[in-house]
This record gives C-alpha cells, structure tokens and sequence, in this order.
C-alpha cells in the first residue's frame, strides 16, 4: 500500500507537470514547443518505467490512459516545436481618399523550421504584400505574426532591426547591391553593420562564396557582374548571417530563364543541405515546384 501511493503520487507530479506545460505552449503559440518537448520526453520515461510494473498497471489502468495521453502531447509538442512563423488572420487595406482597397482578407500562415514554402499567384493576388508582412517589413490592418517565437506587434524597431541583421534575412527581386561596394563588402554588409569582427566572419563569408561560385568575383563591383551573379551576391547576403529564415519576393523575376532555373536549383540545396527555412513568392508555377509546399494566394486569400 505504502509503494502504491508513492507510485501513485509520481503518477499525479507527472500530470500536473504535463498540464502545466500545455498551458505554456498553447498560451504562447508554440514559443515554449521545446521545453515542453523535454518535459514531455521525461514525463514519458517515468511513467513508462512504472508502467513497465504489469500487476500495477493492471490494478491502476488509469496509469495506462495518461501514458496514452503523454504520447499523444509530445507529439503535439514535437510539432509545436518546429514553428519558426505562425500568422494568423492577416488582413491589411489600403485607403485613397474615400475608396478602400482590401488586399488581404483574412490569410493564415504557418512555417516549419527547415520547411520551403513558395506562395504562388498572379500579379494583384496580394502576395507579395502578405510576404512583406510576415518578414516585418510592413504591418498589417488586422491579425498578428510570431516570427522566431516573438510577434512583431510588441518588439521594437531597434529589435526587428537585430532580428532582420542575425536570425532571418529578405531577397529582393532586383538584387539591391551597393554599387561601390565589392561583392565580398555587399555579402558582409550585415554583419558590418552588426559591428561584428572581420576575424569573426571572414572564413563563413569565404566558405558561402565559394559554394555559391562567386569566391572568383568578390573583388568585382556590382556593375561587372552578370544578372545571375548578382542575384547570388544577394542571396549570399542573406546566407551568411547563418538565418533560420530567407524570405525572397520573386527571386527570379530579373532573371532569363536558364539564370531562373540554376538560381531556383540553388535555393533549393540551400534548403536542404544548410536546413534553412524559405518564403518564396512567385507567379512562376514551374518555380514553385521546387518547394516543399506549395500556398496559393488569389484575390487576397488563401485557396
């Protein structure tokens, strides 16, 4: 009787703990998806371990559901876990004199880390402005974005700012380059600005530029290099900050059609060898194949 309630009071330690941690997760959009992930795993062990005990668990079957029930929140929690960006009811209009213009009506948006999503649509679906809005770059009418566990209506613009030069980086479509700035000061510009040491950095710019296959060109300018070249000048930009995230707004529209190809093979081996997550925006249906999933936006929704 005595080691039954001590087992039993293990049992009841475990569910608190379990329930508690559920509160975290679902009260913050999966920001605390890897603590409870641990908890969860340990909680698990221990009731396996006592549940492993078969006169117990036949005398106690209550054990057994919990033990059912734990799986089923560490699944959950494992899922939870793997959110890098969670939008919700995204609406933004735009207003001229008396006529309103609602461009987006009501989108979700979710992201895993390491996931490749490209939004597809036509011009005026509101992709574009919907990427802009998940990237923090504008804000939208109504709904809210947990980027990297924060929401991006409460920190500061000093702070989005750090975000932008450390954990997630943009791609424009024409490739913003400084024109007189070398490709090695172009790609290293971030981190310049994040006021980090060359000897910090100088062997990651150098690795990225040798896989991209620009390490022959970063003493040239902008203006010497072929279109393709500088897509992947900035798109080396956005990689050497080491960023969970790159979002790219049509990537390729600058670009031929064999300079669009090997730029799209491109980003997805970044994807899949350096495990970075990608929003990409395209009308290009053949692009969007390259991703792992697929978002169509049309007249402002999700269809």
């Amino acid at each position: 009787m005595k080691l039954w309630f001590k087992r039993y009071q293990v049992v009841s330690i475990c569910l608190s703990l379990m329930i508690v941690s559920l509160a975290f997760v679902i009260g913050s959009d999966g920001a605390y998806g890897e603590f409870f992930t641990v908890v969860a795993f340990f909680l698990g062990t221990v009731l396996y371990l006592a549940g492993s005990m078969r006169e117990w668990v036949r005398n106690h079957m209550a054990a057994c559901v919990l033990q059912g029930m734990l799986a089923v929140c560490m699944l959950a929690g494992g899922i939870m876990s793997e959110l890098v960006l969670n939008a919700e009811n995204i609406k933004k209009s735009f207003v001229t004199g008396e006529v309103t213009a609602e461009v987006l009506k009501g989108v979700d948006f979710s992201l895993s880390e390491g996931e490749f999503v490209a939004i597809l649509g036509e011009s005026g679906s509101g992709k574009s402005t919907l990427l802009y809005i998940l990237a923090g770059i504008d804000k939208p009418t109504e709904g809210s974005v947990a980027l990297l566990g924060k929401n991006l209506a409460e920190i500061s613009d000093e702070s989005l700012a750090a975000m932008r030069r450390r954990d997630f980086s943009f791609v424009y479509q024409f490739d913003n380059l400084v024109p007189n700035l070398t490709v090695y000061e172009n790609v290293t510009l971030p981190l310049m600005l994040d006021k980090q040491k060359e000897s910090e950095y100088k062997d990651r710019a150098e690795d990225i530029l040798q896989y991209l296959g620009l390490a022959g060109r970063k003493k040239n300018y902008p203006r010497q290099l072929s279109g393709g070249e500088q897509q992947r000048t900035a798109i080396a930009r956005a990689l050497v900050t080491n960023p969970k995230v790159i979002f790219l707004d049509e990537p390729t529209g600058s670009l031929d059609k064999e300079r669009g190809r090997q730029v799209m093979e491109l980003l997805a081996d970044i994807n899949k060898t350096r495990k970075v997550a990608l929003v990409m925006v395209t009308h290009s249906e053949a692009h969007a194949q390259y991703a792992s999933r697929i978002v169509r936006v049309s007249d402002g929704l999700v269809v």
